[in-house]
């Protein structure tokens, strides 16, 4: 954002084809760009992903797991979806310090309301099973997922992505060797190197 804001307010006036254009409309534009250019880096298929599933993973892997509610609201317009559905949904809840509002993004562990609505509800619905009841319960509530077992894992290997100690990852990694994924070991080449 600081990139296009330096480079905006060095003209006077902005205009596209359609006519002329706000700051905060670049800034959307930018910003939904940047969204699906980090989703792509990390997923396979990031472009048929939903709206909730590309706002969690993009804001995750961009480490933005607390935010300003003026950052989440951007990112947000940028991907066209709700904030308040999400808070209702179970994917985020609000935060105040004094004057400053701001958006915590609830991981597996610290939802208390999912109705498996998106992919990213089933992907920590799958985690939380996890973590209760090991794999053979996992395997048991995939057939009662209305998402395909490589979307999971697709979403599953994004959380990968995130640093070490962070607890997703830690369950998703689990839960992929599980399923037969492997993974390297640091200085081992992968299969896809080949």
């Amino acid at each position: 954002m600081g990139a296009t804001l330096d480079i905006i307010t060095q003209y006077s006036e902005i205009k596209s084809y359609t006519g002329e254009m706000q700051i905060k409309d670049v800034l959307e534009l930018v910003q939904k760009y940047v969204a699906q250019y980090v989703l792509n880096r990390y997923m396979k298929n990031a472009a048929g992903l939903d709206a909730a599933t590309s706002f969690y993973l993009y804001t995750r892997l961009s480490q933005l797991e607390g935010m300003p509610f003026d950052t989440a609201n951007l990112i947000a317009k940028s991907m066209n979806v709700d904030l308040k559905l999400f808070e209702k949904q179970g994917l985020i809840k609000s935060s105040e310090k004094g004057k400053a509002k701001g958006i915590i993004l609830l991981n597996y562990a610290n939802r208390e309301v999912n109705g498996k609505q998106s992919l990213i509800d089933c992907v920590q619905f799958v985690m939380t099973t996890f973590a209760r009841g090991g794999y053979t319960e996992v395997e048991r509530e995939l057939a009662t997922i209305p998402f395909s077992r490589t979307e999971i894992k697709d979403v599953l290997e994004a959380l990968t992505s995130l640093p070490p100690e962070d607890p997703e990852r830690q369950v998703a990694q689990k839960i992929l060797e599980r399923m037969g994924q492997s993974f390297p070991k640091q200085g081992q080449s992968g299969l896809d190197n080949f």
